[in-house]
């Protein structure tokens, strides 16, 4: 297997008063804030009391003396969304940098803790795994699809072939500890799928992968899914 790229989007949900949401949505604060992780953009969502939602897009943190991209951070007065192009451990050292500003701006103690409720994350790979697309499907599946012809004045109009596009899963939540709706996460299915991505390559053995899991956990089921596939 060979990773070509890989991204993942944290979300962390908290309980009342843990974010000191009020003082981080400030005009200075987010000034600063938009300069010390170098943002391009910063959105307020206003609510009925002040902002409800901070949104800034296309910031850059160093780790190691390689810069790594943030696509998006999104505050809220109970959840931060932190999406990151690059491993979970590198979201979790952008987060463990954020709370040190949070407390800062905040105005809060080092001994006032501040761990969130629950901790999501989803992220997605490009990767080059050891099989064909055709080997996640039955054969006799695959040669009925692959034999489908378009309505004559499309097949008049082009040529055609029929290719895999997409296999994709709802993972659901079963037996809910509902008191996670009281803080505010949601309890719909999360998507697993795996897609091939023939432009990148004709046989058919690069795939982009998205699972409700870590990098690192996401990497190692698609190992386990490569063996499987490769006997």
């Amino acid at each position: 297997m060979e990773i070509l790229s890989q991204s993942i989007c944290q979300t962390r949900f908290y309980g009342p008063d843990v974010i000191p949401f009020v003082m981080i949505s400030r005009r200075g604060a987010l000034t600063d804030l938009q300069s010390t992780y170098h943002f391009e953009s910063v959105t307020v969502v206003d609510g009925e009391d002040g902002p409800a939602q901070v949104t800034l897009r296309s910031g850059v943190f160093t780790i190691r003396q390689e810069p790594v991209v943030i696509p998006h951070l999104i505050l809220e007065p109970r959840r931060i969304e932190l999406r990151v192009a690059g491993c979970s451990a590198y979201a979790d050292t952008i987060m463990d940098d954020l709370e040190l500003w949070i407390r800062r701006m905040g105005g809060l103690h080092s001994d006032v803790p501040m761990s969130d409720f629950v901790l999501e994350e989803h992220s997605t790979l490009v990767a080059r795994l050891g099989f064909a697309s055709e080997r996640m499907l039955n054969p006799a599946f695959v040669t009925a699809v692959r034999s489908f012809e378009p309505d004559a004045s499309l097949k008049a109009a082009a040529d055609t072939r029929t290719i895999l596009d997409q296999i994709r899963f709802a993972v659901e939540l079963k037996g809910v500890d509902y008191s996670l709706a009281e803080h505010l996460m949601p309890v719909q299915p999360r998507v697993l799928s795996i897609s091939p991505r023939p432009p990148l390559d004709p046989a058919g053995q690069v795939y982009e992968c998205q699972a409700p899991l870590s990098t690192d956990r996401h990497i190692a089921y698609l190992t386990e899914l490569e063996e499987a596939l490769s006997k």
